[in-house]
């Protein structure tokens, strides 16, 4: 591990698998001393934190920020979890299915970005947060209601968030990523739902038959080019 300026911290939230494991041995391979937040992780430098659990996943994170990393030039967050069950219109979501959502996709993410702020702004590091989204946060989908609107929920507290970093004298940049549709775990589910919770299914399978899913492998290298040549604001990697 270099202890120079050029020491690259990067946090990645959902790195087990599908995109976030691309950009996780991407970064790796380039030497950035790595923390990955999952529940399936195994690899150097995981962290076991269930985002469906905030109050034990708050002292992961607490854990994970204790360190100071003085001499880092460069703090990264990235953040990649989300769930997107409860499919189907939002009259017949579980109560349990609600909550769970919310947990993941708002209330874990919102504690990330809070303590990773209280832990490095004061840090003179170039430091960054990166936000995976998608194209759901901007447009409705029937059968993704709960998705499309905790993936909107973020975008717009990132978005607040690089307006208040404006007032900072060691602001944190801030960028959300929209991958596109990507040959991952996260379109195997959506193909297997029934068409009456997921009307636009067919779409997706169409997608899939015609290989224009990209692979995770080439947008991890768009997103990682992005976090070494910092650009705030909104990025469509497709």
């Amino acid at each position: 591990m270099n202890n120079n300026s050029e020491q690259h911290i990067t946090f990645i939230a959902g790195g087990s698998k599908g995109l976030g494991l691309a950009i996780y041995q991407q970064l790796r391979e380039a030497g950035h001393t790595l923390v990955e937040f999952s529940r399936s992780g195994d690899h150097l430098g995981h962290l076991d934190c269930d985002f469906a659990k905030p109050e034990k996943a708050i002292n992961v994170f607490k854990t994970a920020f204790n360190e100071k990393y003085d001499k880092a030039g460069h703090i990264n967050l990235i953040i990649n979890t989300a769930t997107l069950e409860p499919f189907g219109p939002i009259q017949r979501a579980a109560a349990k299915s609600i909550k769970e959502h919310i947990a993941i996709n708002v209330e874990s993410v919102t504690h990330l970005v809070r303590l990773f702020t209280r832990a490095y702004q004061d840090h003179p590091a170039n430091k960054t947060l990166s936000y995976v989204s998608s194209g759901a946060a901007n447009r409705a989908i029937p059968g993704m209601g709960m998705y499309s609107a905790t993936k909107a929920y973020g975008e717009r507290l990132i978005d607040t968030f690089r307006e208040e970093q404006k007032e900072q004298s060691q602001p944190i940049q801030t960028m959300i990523f929209n991958p596109g549709v990507m040959d991952t775990d996260m379109q195997t589910t959506i193909r297997a739902q029934k068409k009456k919770d997921f009307p636009l299914r067919d779409h997706w399978q169409k997608l899939y038959e015609n290989d224009e899913l990209a692979d995770p492998e080439t947008i991890a290298e768009f997103i990682i080019d992005r976090i070494n040549n910092p650009d705030p604001g909104y990025h469509k990697a497709q």
